[in-house]
């Protein structure tokens, strides 16, 4: 199901997109030339592909989605010059 899960998400992403998969049933996406308004409209999409996804009954408990958006530099606490 993590397949199907990575799939369906980058399905959702750019091609200069990067989703990448953190750990356990953990992905991030790094989401180049975003900024926060974009970056949430993204997190949007990704919540409702989810939602509307068709998972096999047999294979599917719950499955929860948590998502968030951050942008750099104005969301770290120091930037790199």
């Amino acid at each position: 199901m993590i397949s199907e899960i990575a799939e369906l998400l980058g399905r959702e992403l750019r091609q200069a997109d990067l989703l990448a998969r953190i750990a356990g049933a953990k992905f991030g996406a790094l989401l180049p030339q975003t900024d926060a308004a974009q970056g949430r409209l993204v997190c949007e999409r990704l919540v409702h592909a989810v939602r509307q996804h068709v998972f096999p009954s047999h294979e599917v408990g719950e499955i929860t989605l948590a998502v968030g958006c951050a942008t750099y530099p104005s969301d770290s606490l120091e930037s790199v010059d």
